[in-house]
């Protein structure tokens, strides 16, 4: 079972974003990404996702049909896997470090996010939010 925890995720650009794809100049906020009209519909959640567990589906957020970015921090290697759970689909996330997550950023369009967590023995702690319509 996993623990779900909600709240509204809020883009502002910071003086360490990386200016080589920058989503808003720094220092500002943005109402619009990628052809989404209102960032109104951005969720994040913080989950445990069990140890073995394999294709468990994220939540995309009430609202949020279609994704159009999403955003990852985890504490152990995980499978990730948009629209679906066949293993064409699969996007191995690995942590670096047992001082740093890994993290992820797509700017891609996606209906569903499933996650693998193949540790035997640890669940994963992880952050993500989708921003969508």
């Amino acid at each position: 079972m996993s623990l779900y925890l909600k709240r509204q995720l809020k883009i502002k650009a910071s003086n360490l974003q990386s200016m080589d794809n920058a989503i808003v100049a720094r220092g500002a906020s943005e109402e619009s990404i990628n052809g989404i009209t209102e960032l109104a519909e951005a969720t994040a959640s913080q989950i445990v996702i069990p140890a073995s567990t394999t294709d468990e589906q994220l939540p995309m957020g009430s609202g949020v049909a279609t994704g159009r970015a999403f955003y990852l921090e985890t504490d152990k290697d995980l499978t990730i896997k948009f629209g679906g759970t066949d293993a064409l689909r699969a996007l191995t996330v690995k942590v670096p470090s047992t001082s740093f997550p890994a993290i992820l950023y797509l700017d891609i369009e996606f209906t569903s996010v499933y996650a693998t967590n193949a540790s035997a023995t640890d669940g994963a702690n992880v952050y993500y939010a989708v921003i969508g319509s």
